[in-house]
């Protein structure tokens, strides 16, 4: 699985949103909306500024999210916004 440059060996990996998905079971369409909505686990990182940008998500925080998705998301996202 891909690593973000210059990371350590002792850090977490990173996989890309299409194989973040099929870890949590759902489509990559699915986990574009849900980063968009502030749900899900967070990016790691995005790579490029188009709608071509590759965003990465870290396996560590993805494995988290699955364990508690609702404790997650309340520690590490903070409170839901109304988007109107």
């Amino acid at each position: 699985m891909p690593t973000l440059a210059g990371m350590s060996t002792n850090q977490s990996q990173t996989v890309n949103r299409r194989a973040a998905a099929e870890r949590i079971g759902i489509s990559p369409d699915t986990l574009r909306r849900w980063n968009v909505e502030g749900r899900g686990p967070k990016v790691a990182a995005k790579l490029g500024t188009s709608q071509q940008a590759r965003t990465l998500y870290r396996l560590d925080e993805i494995e988290r999210w699955k364990r508690d998705p609702a404790g997650y998301e309340a520690k590490h996202r903070g409170p839901k916004h109304d988007r109107r």
